[in-house]
């Protein structure tokens, strides 16, 4: 089927019901400085995220007949489009409680629920139950994306349901979570491959960028799940800083046994003697070309 999209204009005409923006930050420009009515709501404000207001997304109530002001193509990017006939003072509050997400691993992390990629898992995923996603959804006529400034449906309910109290954290599957972290698992890659050409320029910069996304793909399916997204950082650039197998280090191997991965790898970074003897006994100057060749 033909995906439609729409305008802003006709998108304005869509419903009779309240029309909010979700608004995130590309820039650093204070937000209450340039909105000057009180129709608006900064998310993070009475969260445990406070401290970072003047990155958080802005829920925005926008008044027919009035076109998107100048600032917000300079400093915001439209993620989301939500119809509601709810305030938006009940609205923020809702969408609060879906600003922190209970991990697999019990960790929390702040949650982009907003984001274009995110809503289509959330309302598409088989992952994720139905019980939820109508508890989520179901004060909203209408939910759009924005996709190259036009906006693409998602979402349309003719029977809008009271919100209803949430906890004040998104509980995460260990199936869903997979599913959003392969959206995101190109990006990461490349972020990565990023910070390998700056933290070791002098060892990468004549290596074909292809060899570095293998070379942390592969790394990355090493890793247990549980591991952070930081550890598994460390471990991946750690290989191209000390040497390509530090890992088989017998001592790097017991601190990991015994403590943890976290623990080991801080411990080869301080430790000169370790980079030394990784360097020397476990560093193989051909495994990217290995890892290219064995595709």
């Amino acid at each position: 089927m033909e995906e439609n999209y729409l305008t802003y204009q006709a998108l304005e005409n869509y419903s009779k019901d309240n029309l909010y923006l979700i608004l995130e930050k590309n820039s650093q420009v204070n937000i209450t400085h340039n909105i000057v009515n009180n129709d608006f709501s900064i998310l993070y404000d009475g969260t445990e995220y406070e401290y970072l207001s003047n990155l958080s997304p802005v829920l925005y109530l926008m008044k027919r007949g009035c076109s998107l002001p100048e600032m917000y193509n300079r400093h915001y990017a439209i993620r989301s489009v939500f119809f509601s006939p709810y305030n938006i003072n009940e609205i923020a509050t809702h969408f609060k409680t879906y600003l922190t997400a209970l991990l697999p691993n019990n960790l929390k992390s702040i949650f982009r629920f907003y984001s274009p990629k995110i809503l289509r898992v959330l309302l598409e995923s088989n992952n994720f139950d139905d019980k939820h996603r109508n508890r989520m959804f179901s004060p909203f006529s209408s939910v759009f994306i924005c996709v190259d400034g036009r906006f693409k449906s998602l979402y349309q309910n003719s029977n809008v349901k009271k919100i209803a109290k949430e906890k004040s954290y998104f509980v995460i599957s260990q199936s869903f979570f997979d599913e959003i972290e392969e959206l995101y698992y190109d990006d990461l890659l490349h972020e990565i491959a990023f910070d390998i050409y700056l933290s070791v320029p002098y060892k990468v910069m004549h290596i074909p960028k292809e060899y570095i996304i293998q070379a942390i793909d592969s790394s990355f399916k090493m890793l247990s799940q549980n591991e952070s997204l930081k550890v598994k950082k460390k471990f991946i650039l750690y290989r191209f800083k000390y040497a390509s197998h530090y890992f088989l280090f017998p001592e790097f191997i017991e601190a990991k046994e015994k403590y943890s991965l976290e623990y080991a790898l801080q411990k080869l970074s301080f430790n000169k003697i370790w980079q030394q003897k990784c360097k020397e006994e476990f560093d193989d100057n051909h495994w990217l070309g290995t890892l290219k060749n064995s595709e």
